[in-house]
């Protein structure tokens, strides 16, 4: 293989790398904008697509900008910190564009951005050992090593004072960082989440020791309005950050948070959406399209979007297969005086959609990654529902949903993407 190729970027692909096609073979470029001319470095070959590395730009894009990030190029976080925002968001839409152009469906809406400064309220910081030191940051996917950030511009200060708290903490504690090859160490992870200055913060160790977690909130607690502290055993030699019972140690046991007027509480393991202003202009949008005096919502969760709609005047059957969600909905619905409005169903979408009249209704889903599958969505598009709103996160899964519910007789009125991953 060539050490270095000569390349024009021709587009962007779904994962927003730059790609070029030369005899045959596909050319894959992070970090490179449409019609650029570069200079790249191939290092990895499967069939027909060429993985490289960026050498030199030989002819910028008008949009190009200096990244604000020293880490970009190394973290893996970020794709497209190299153009503007008001870029990022053409180019996400452009994409979401070319998705539904297999319905014939143009009429894609301007994408909705957010100020991408200080985002993201969650974070999955990772410990290692570099010279003797320890570091924490990100790990990377594509290089698997652990990037040692001190700050990151997606998340907001929070994050840096966190972490060096926490380096200090196992520094001073000889709390060492747990080494993946050889199964040696301690501290593998720390999950965090931060909401209007409070602190949700699961450590994740391979033993249970006589640690200083005392120690380690009073600090944190110095620097926070508000801090839980959970510790996560997992010795497991695998990716999976928690496994295993999550055992509370300090402070609060939940989060509390607000949304559109309607209180909340989260745990170490629940969902929620990491993008708190772009969480809220989605469900507004949400809320506002759900016309109808009845809403289905499946998928549900811990409750949030049912007491919502209950909230706005309609009757909501809530339906969700995991227990301690809906145990969470109901307590959130009576915190908020709509449990009246809500009947909650535990169990599978599949199954319990058979047993609800929905033809006068709307259904609304937002499912996990690998969204609904052929299965659910033949039956929702069979009993009929008046409209569907799908909330979806990925475009893959969207498509293949959708495919099934045109096929089912209903039709496209209205696409918005929703940028909830600036950069």
């Amino acid at each position: 293989m060539d050490n270095v190729k000569k390349i024009t970027v021709e587009k962007l692909d779904d994962d927003l790398n730059g790609v070029a096609f030369i005899g045959g073979k596909k050319y894959v470029v992070p970090f490179a904008l449409k019609g650029e001319e570069a200079l790249v470095s191939p290092f990895q070959e499967n069939g027909n697509t060429v993985v490289t590395r960026l050498k030199k730009i030989i002819q910028k894009s008008s949009e190009r900008i200096s990244p604000k990030c020293p880490y970009y190029t190394v973290c893996g976080g970020c794709a497209l910190l190299h153009t503007s925002y008001e870029n990022q968001l053409k180019i996400k839409r452009a994409l979401v564009k070319r998705k539904f152009s297999v319905f014939n469906f143009k009429d894609v809406d301007e994408a909705v951005g957010c100020n991408m400064y200080g985002s993201r309220n969650k974070a999955h910081i990772v410990f290692s050992k570099d010279n003797g030191k320890i570091t924490a940051g990100f790990f990377n996917g594509a290089t698997h090593k652990v990037v040692d950030v001190e700050s990151c511009i997606l998340h907001g200060e929070w994050y840096k004072t966190l972490r060096e708290i926490l380096i200090k903490w196992a520094e001073e504690g000889k709390v060492t960082p747990y080494n993946p090859r050889t199964g040696e160490g301690i501290l593998r992870f720390a999950v965090v989440r931060e909401i209007d200055g409070n602190l949700m913060l699961t450590l994740v160790i391979t033993r249970r020791e006589k640690l200083n977690f005392s120690g380690l909130y009073n600090t944190i607690l110095s620097k926070f309005k508000k801090v839980s502290l959970y510790i996560n055993v997992n010795a497991e030699k695998s990716n999976e950050v928690l496994l295993g019972s999550i055992t509370h140690i300090a402070g609060e046991k939940v989060l509390n948070a607000e949304m559109l007027g309607i209180k909340y509480e989260l745990s170490p393991n629940s969902f929620f959406q990491v993008n708190g202003e772009i969480a809220k202009k989605i469900y507004e949008r949400v809320i506002s399209e759900a016309d109808t005096s009845e809403v289905i919502d499946l998928f549900s969760g811990v409750g949030v979007t049912s007491a919502l709609f209950a909230k706005d005047g309609r009757k909501v059957t809530s339906i969700e297969i995991v227990k301690e969600a809906v145990e969470n909905a109901k307590n959130i619905a009576l915190k908020n005086g709509v449990n009246d409005k809500i009947k909650f169903i535990t169990g599978d979408a599949r199954e319990e959609i058979k047993n609800i009249d929905v033809k006068n209704a709307t259904v609304f889903v937002d499912p996990p990654r690998a969204g609904l599958g052929h299965d659910l969505a033949s039956q929702i598009a069979t009993s009929a529902p008046q409209k569907i709103i799908y909330l979806s996160c990925s475009l893959k899964s969207l498509i293949e949903d959708i495919k099934v519910f045109i096929n089912g007789g209903y039709e496209i009125k209205c696409v918005t993407p929703y940028d909830m991953f600036p950069a």
